[in-house]
């Protein structure tokens, strides 16, 4: 019964969402096509284009604000900040001054990191912080409202009201917690209100990022803290934050074959998570399969043709780089390919955001570029 509501809700939440947008669609191509009614002709083809032109614009202003909220919310309550992403341009707190970054995760538009304060316990102010986007959603919205109140101009007032139906769309769309395994602002906040462990997740993955932002490698973190515990420990979009730390602890020994019994279990249990981390785990995989036993069956079974649109969506990550050059020296037996990725990884590498993570993957791509050596001695 429970799992029934759940997805009744879900369901609501979804056509409500739906509703909105066709409402946007047919109410805002209608206004289009009488503001141009004073001798003006403008087809249907061109009023749609305007139309979605004007609500991308206006998603965009609205992803920008729900960021800059988590921003404001997070250091009124003792945060400090790391970093702001606005599509794939990053600003980052640096030891002197700030510094602009490119850096963008398939799947999302903006991202706002900061550092939560130390407390000792694990625990953190949670629900300002996560409130914050939605807040400033809806703090346009206001301010779009008092603009329309204002103005008489056809075009603002469009422009305004497209702003705030796509304000409205947001705010319910991050805000209700429509389910435990999604990952928007509503259902952190009722995760972590219902389940206080789960605010330990969040926190460790605010913390570690923290560090890695200010420099600090793997090897000068207490590693013990993060291991992940395959008895205790499920699987689910809140413990990957431990999964993928325990990985990279192991990736950092060149213990593949420990990684792989990680990796392994996150592929094994993928029907819990998101869609980027089931993607991820097929790229993990084709990974350590290429570095380990390197069969062409199984490399084939990971390594698809929808693994290599997430790399290529992956640009700015230098893991993207790693698992290429990988697979054109492990299976293409291409050196030269091998070395270009080589080469595209550690020029990523120099500009990543975060340097701890990257002296991580530019030591991985350092590593296979000594296996080249090797192989191609052999050869």
């Amino acid at each position: 019964m429970k799992k029934i509501l759940k997805n009744i809700a879900l369901g609501a939440v979804g056509a409500l969402g739906g509703g909105l947008g066709m409402a946007v669609i047919l109410i805002g191509l209608d206004q289009f096509q009488l503001g141009f009614s004073d001798g003006v002709e403008l087809n249907i083809g061109v009023s749609l284009v305007l139309l979605y032109l004007c609500i991308f614009i206006t998603l965009l202003i609205h992803i920008a604000f729900h960021e800059l909220g988590h921003v404001v919310f997070g250091l009124l309550t003792g945060y400090r900040f790391i970093s702001y992403r606005f599509l794939s341009f990053v600003i980052q707190k640096k030891e002197k001054g700030i510094a602009l970054k490119r850096y963008s995760v398939p799947g999302t538009m903006g991202q706002a990191l900061l550092e939560p304060p130390e407390r000792g316990d694990g625990k953190m102010p949670y629900v300002w912080y996560n409130l914050g986007g939605v807040l400033f959603n809806l703090l346009l919205i206001i301010i779009s409202l008092a603009v329309n109140a204002v103005t008489t101009n056809y075009y603002v007032r469009f422009f305004f009201t497209m702003c705030i139906v796509v304000g409205i769309f947001l705010a319910i769309t991050n805000g209700v917690p429509y389910s435990e395994k999604g990952v928007s602002d509503g259902c952190n906040l009722r995760n972590c209100h219902r389940h206080p462990e789960k605010l330990r997740y969040l926190y460790l993955q605010l913390y570690v990022v923290a560090q890695l932002a200010k420099g600090k490698t793997w090897d000068e973190m207490d590693q013990e803290k993060f291991v992940f515990d395959k008895e205790k420990e499920e699987v689910n979009s809140f413990t990957m934050i431990k999964l993928t730390y325990t990985i990279n602890m192991l990736y950092n020994r060149r213990d593949f074959a420990g990684a792989r019994e990680y990796v392994e279990l996150i592929y094994n249990n993928k029907e819990n998570l998101n869609g980027i981390h089931k993607q991820g785990a097929s790229v993990e995989m084709a990974f350590l399969e290429l570095v380990g036993e390197n069969r062409r069956e199984v490399v084939e079974q990971f390594y698809t043709k929808e693994t290599q649109k997430y790399l290529k969506a992956m640009k700015y990550e230098v893991s993207s780089y790693r698992v290429q050059m990988a697979y054109e020296m492990y299976y293409n037996h291409d050196f030269i390919t091998a070395l270009k990725c080589y080469k595209m990884g550690a020029e990523t590498a120099a500009k990543a955001p975060y340097y701890g993570e990257a002296i991580l993957e530019k030591g991985l791509l350092d590593y296979l570029k000594e296996r080249i050596e090797e192989l191609d001695q052999i050869s």
